[in-house]
């Protein structure tokens, strides 16, 4: 049945513009027929010469264009929140007929988090093949399997004809970057190493070790030694190797089973910001690597090319339930990491006592008087949310600060309109 129903839409050649003009061109000429109204069969019988032409040479250009095969350009990235942005379609060297234009339509459901999508349609014309450009404006990151669909209008809006099957669309919308200076202030692992002092003898303890023959004698802490009375050697927490290697965890977790349009922001400005915090990382020190753990796993970033494929990937990431990650039992232990993580993070503090031998910088994002943003920044009515827009969930008013780390929280409030 509902192959019939599919076949039976696809197939009628008439838009709602168009069958109402047929419904009045009926009645028109009804109404001649029984009153003998010379209008009423003027605007009835023009009415239908103009869909019977047009409908006619509408299945003749079908039949011409049956084998059109439309074409997408796919080689470049899709940010949210971003104007501008299309999404091109070829189809080599074809022309419609005068009064005609080619058209493809994109639609479909494009999820943003756990039960919550928008709904998605757009649309481009052209009166040739050459090139056809379907505007695209997503309001979040994340992730879109659409439909096209290439069809023949005419300029009226009266008719319309599809050509071929529908096509399989895949978008995955990333994060946009922060168009001013990231809000994070970053010093080099390698001079934080070098002008870090110790403060206790504990601390230094931690850095060093008992003598063994063979050090060398500059690297002797003669301080420590003659105060603790046993010979201690300087040494790196970390290998010269790893001190390149930065340790950045991503924590998108949220105890509620579905998301509502405040979590989903926070998300969003989150994925935003870690981008943005390794970007200028790997802008102002490229020979920096980045050890990055989110909930679905971890990631080595090393090159330009491994950024980008993260992007993408970090794009179609949602919230997870705590208890549901991917685990790694290798986990290393590091004198610094940097955490990224939202409002409604309950088991942050557990996290920051798991860790409590690493320095912390914490960076997150709460409910506050702080930036206003708009759930939906456009409306032209491309991305249409669902009844998911009216949850409501509760959110940490402030993070925890890890002793001895820093803590930089974002205030976010939420504009539904």
């Amino acid at each position: 049945m509902k192959e019939l129903a599919k076949s039976i839409y696809r197939g009628y050649p008439l838009t709602a513009t168009g069958t109402l003009l047929l419904v009045a061109a009926i009645y028109l000429l009804g109404l001649w027929n029984g009153s003998g109204n010379a209008y009423a069969f003027i605007f009835g019988s023009s009415a239908l010469a103009v869909l019977i032409l047009l409908v006619s040479d509408g299945y003749i250009q079908k039949f011409r264009f049956r084998h059109a095969t439309p074409v997408m350009d796919s080689g470049h990235a899709v940010f949210a929140r971003l104007k501008g942005q299309v999404q091109a379609v070829h189809l080599g060297d074809q022309k419609c007929h005068y009064f005609y234009r080619f058209h493809f339509v994109i639609r479909g459901p494009f999820s943003v988090g756990r039960d919550a999508a928008f709904s998605f349609r757009a649309e481009g014309a052209s009166p040739d093949g050459s090139l056809i450009l379907v505007p695209l404006n997503f309001p979040y990151s994340g992730r879109g399997v659409f439909k096209g669909s290439l069809l023949l209008r005419d300029v009226f809006g009266l008719v319309r004809f599809f050509l071929g099957e529908d096509e399989r669309v895949d978008i995955t919308v990333e994060a946009p970057l922060f168009p001013e200076k990231t809000p994070v202030h970053f010093q080099p692992a390698s001079s934080m190493e070098s002008s870090r002092k110790m403060q206790t003898s504990e601390e230094e303890k931690y850095y060093m070790r008992e003598y063994i023959p063979g050090d060398r004698l500059k690297d002797i802490n003669w301080k420590s030694s003659i105060r603790i009375q046993e010979l201690i050697t300087r040494i790196s927490p970390i290998s010269p190797e790893q001190s390149h290697l930065l340790h950045l965890d991503f924590r998108a977790f949220n105890d509620q089973g579905m998301d509502s349009p405040e979590a989903i922001l926070h998300l969003n400005y989150l994925k935003s910001w870690f981008l943005s915090f390794i970007r200028v990382v790997y802008r102002d020190h490229p020979e920096y690597r980045f050890r990055v753990r989110t909930p679905a796993g971890y990631s080595l970033l090393e090159s330009d090319e491994d950024l980008d494929r993260f992007s993408r990937e970090l794009a179609a990431l949602q919230y997870f339930l705590p208890g549901q990650e991917a685990g790694d039992a290798d986990a290393p232990r590091t004198g610094e990491r940097f955490v990224f993580t939202t409002g409604f993070d309950n088991r942050l503090n557990s996290f920051i006592q798991e860790h409590s031998t690493e320095r912390l910088n914490i960076f997150g994002t709460v409910r506050g008087p702080g930036r206003e943003v708009r759930f939906l920044p456009d409306w032209d009515l491309s991305c249409f949310p669902g009844f998911w827009i009216l949850r409501g969930h509760k959110a940490i008013q402030t993070l925890p600060a890890p002793a001895g780390g820093n803590l930089v929280e974002e205030k976010l409030r939420l504009r539904l309109v």
